[in-house]
């Protein structure tokens, strides 16, 4: 800032951090800097009171994302542990995948489980939190 002016040093600042919490904070400073006023503290805390809330409620949404992928490895894994449960069970049972058909049927099946499992992680992620300025 003594090399340069409040409002250069703010935004060369403000693309190091590329944060989208700071983005807001350096508008506010800026407008601030900019017009005046007396009201900066109360600006910044409820800026700040907003930002907790909204660390509160991605929390909130990493631990639903968590959640959702133990669903998804679950629903993934259960057709393949009762594939091995009944193969050890009734190994006659299954006599129809032995062949290069049934062998070929079983690799479809792994891929529809694996396409299933990559489709609930595509649908269940979080997204990417916007800039507020660029």
């Amino acid at each position: 800032m003594r090399l340069l002016d409040f409002a250069p040093a703010l935004g060369a600042m403000r693309e190091r951090l590329a944060d989208p919490v700071f983005d807001v904070v350096a508008a506010s400073l800026l407008l601030n800097d900019r017009l005046g006023g007396r009201n900066v503290s109360q600006v910044l805390d409820r800026l700040a009171h907003a930002t907790r809330a909204q660390l509160r409620v991605q929390e909130e949404l990493r631990a639903f994302q968590a959640r959702n992928v133990l669903s998804a490895r679950v629903v993934a894994a259960v057709p393949l542990v009762l594939l091995v449960v009944i193969r050890n069970l009734n190994p006659g049972y299954l006599a129809l995948f032995d062949e290069w058909s049934g062998q070929l049927l079983l690799l479809g099946c792994l891929g529809s489980i694996a396409l299933g499992y990559l489709g609930m992680l595509w649908i269940t992620r979080l997204p990417d939190e916007p800039r507020v300025l660029r």
